[in-house]
């Protein structure tokens, strides 16, 4: 067994002051007058900034009244520069781009408008796919503000009915807060705070006489917030943070805050504002969250001070990456403001009764999984005979202390199951695993894949390819893994076929498409042996083939056969007929 760590030494664990530059997108003043995306009003069921899975809400999401098919409009002249279709994401999107340079997105639509809706179709038989990221050339789609672009659905990975709508700057890769512009939207409610975090951030720290995080609940209404206790013992390097929401008038969705800042005796000690948030950036939003905590109660409580690899732009002041230290004998009052786009704001007041730093105590076990410090802004390697770990420069948020165990299995299986540090520390980026694999019979070298068992005991597939004996994979989360075998077929049954019957035009076949093991790649319908285009509704998995009248002839017997291949080329064909 051998531990490999190239590292660079991180001779400070905090800096003095960290300001970080905030980017300066090129906007469009509030007073510029934004339509309304829809004639109906707007009442939220999402803003900006929310934390999502594994990514921070890039726009509003506006209710429909339950139901599809509401007119959407154009918010401002300008040309279709984008328009997406997808089973999953945003499903069916419009992009515009406007003269004064902002870009606004259009999401979860259930059609186009109609000549869209014609041209998308059109390419998707050339293209001869359902899936389509098409670019049209400039000019081919032009409307004036107000002009109606398409109706609102719950295509792609959507919960419900309802438009997800972005305003973007002029590179269309950063989102800007929708709520800063002048939209119909009102919101005289105060922010609520539900939990306060305190964390000791290295072994000599203390929070109430333990070296451990502390979760309290928050009492209080109306902007005025305090914990119970309301005075807390500390002693040496601490970190706060905060569980917050924020409610708009007509609904109990809760949302996103704006701004939270952290003082201590009344100097500003951390500050970070939801404006704008790069894409690029996007993924550090478990770094910006209790990742932990998230996956074990489903708190989202946002951290008030930085990782040391958490490169968010949203920290307009950060003193000592915001991280206290309490090491005399006073008592120091802690603020939190917490305030909304529209400047509703309140307050989380509180005492810290401070102490001396005292030496950490002696260990009185030793770590047995323990295998070595893995540093965030190194390379680092992990390796046994039969596994292979490599994790990146920079995809750790801060220094870990690694860790590796194995779960002995039958002999016969495929392999041992491998704990790859633990599950509660998150990722920036992808690191690599590679499992040998054993008892592997020959054929089966394509059907092999890297399979991973979540927190909550999950079965699910990383895939990989085999190569010089080993499966190989990149993965975003540690965990336990092993290596798994898919030799199933995906399953099609029909929802609302039976064969032989007769169809009108306009009217849907379904059929649910499900692949337990590896996942669906890909999936194609053919009628009487020329491709035609079915929908893929992943979140529901379920294929639809809508009857068109342009596209095929009527009055006769139709032959088709669907075909779905998973991640391990297993195959499996649906043959059938239908009249029209």
């Amino acid at each position: 067994m051998k531990f490999i760590s190239n590292c660079l030494i991180f001779t400070a664990i905090f800096v003095n002051v960290h300001i970080c530059a905030q980017v300066n997108p090129k906007t469009i003043s509030p007073s510029s007058g934004y339509a309304s995306p829809m004639n109906i009003p707007l009442i939220l069921s999402g803003n900006y900034g929310e934390i999502r899975n594994a990514h921070f809400h890039t726009g509003i999401d506006i209710k429909t009244e339950q139901v599809e098919g509401k007119f959407i409009f154009a918010v401002d002249s300008g040309t279709v520069f984008r328009i997406g279709v997808h089973a999953g994401g945003y499903g069916n999107a419009i992009y515009i781009r406007h003269p004064r340079g902002s870009v606004t997105v259009y999401g979860h639509l259930s059609r186009f408008a109609p000549a869209i809706d014609s041209w998308v179709k059109d390419q998707q038989y050339q293209l001869k796919s359902f899936d389509v990221e098409l670019y049209p050339q400039s000019g081919l789609f032009v409307f004036s503000k107000g002009g109606l672009i398409g109706y609102s659905g719950s295509s792609g990975f959507s919960g419900g009915p309802h438009l997800h709508f972005e305003i973007r700057d002029k590179s269309a890769t950063v989102p800007l807060n929708v709520l800063k512009y002048d939209f119909q939207i009102r919101d005289t409610s105060k922010p609520r705070i539900k939990w306060l975090a305190i964390y000791p951030l290295d072994d000599s720290s203390m929070v109430n006489g333990h070296n451990r995080k502390l979760i309290l609940r928050i009492s209080g209404s109306n902007g005025k917030y305090f914990p119970v206790p309301g005075t807390i013992s500390a002693s040496g390097n601490i970190g706060f943070g905060i569980e917050t929401n924020d409610f708009l008038d007509g609904s109990s969705n809760p949302c996103s805050p704006y701004d939270v800042r952290l003082l201590a005796d009344d100097q500003m000690h951390l500050r970070f504002t939801l404006d704008s948030i790069p894409f690029s950036f996007s993924g550090s939003v478990d770094s910006h969250v209790d990742y932990e905590e998230k996956i074990k109660s489903g708190k989202s409580i946002r951290k008030l001070f930085i990782d040391p690899n958490n490169r968010l732009p949203i920290y307009k002041q950060a003193v000592n990456q915001g991280v206290l230290r309490f090491s005399d004998t006073l008592t120091h009052r802690i603020s939190i403001l917490v305030s909304d786009a529209y400047g509703n704001q309140s307050g989380l007041n509180f005492k810290v009764r401070s102490s001396p730093v005292k030496s950490p105590p002696a260990k009185m076990a030793v770590d047995s999984d323990f295998v070595g410090l893995f540093r965030y802004d190194s390379l680092n390697v992990y390796e046994e005979a039969d596994v292979r770990v490599v994790v990146p420069r920079y995809a750790l948020f801060s220094d870990v202390k690694f860790k590796f165990s194995r779960e002995k299995r039958d002999s016969a299986a495929l392999s041992d199951i491998f704990a790859i540090h633990q599950v509660y520390t998150p990722l920036s980026k992808a690191y690599i695993l590679s499992i040998k694999p054993r008892n592997l019979k020959p054929g089966l070298e394509q059907k092999i894949m890297i399979a991973g068992i979540t927190a909550n005991g999950i079965w699910s597939s990383y895939r990989g390819n085999y190569k010089n004996g080993y499966v190989t994979a990149l993965i975003k989360t540690f965990g336990r893994f092993f290596i798994s075998a898919d030799t199933l077929n995906p399953v099609i049954r029909p929802v609302n076929l039976v064969n032989g019957r007769k169809y009108a035009d306009g009217q849907a076949i379904t059929f649910r498409i499900t692949d337990k093991e590896s996942g669906i790649l890909k999936y194609s319908g053919y009628i009487d042996e020329k491709w035609a285009l079915f929908e893929y509704d992943a979140k529901n998995d379920l294929l639809k083939y809508e009857i068109d009248k342009n596209r095929l002839e009527s009055g006769k017997m139709h032959k088709f056969n669907i075909t779905v291949t998973d991640n391990r080329e297993n195959v499996t064909h649906f043959p059938g007929s239908f009249y029209y």
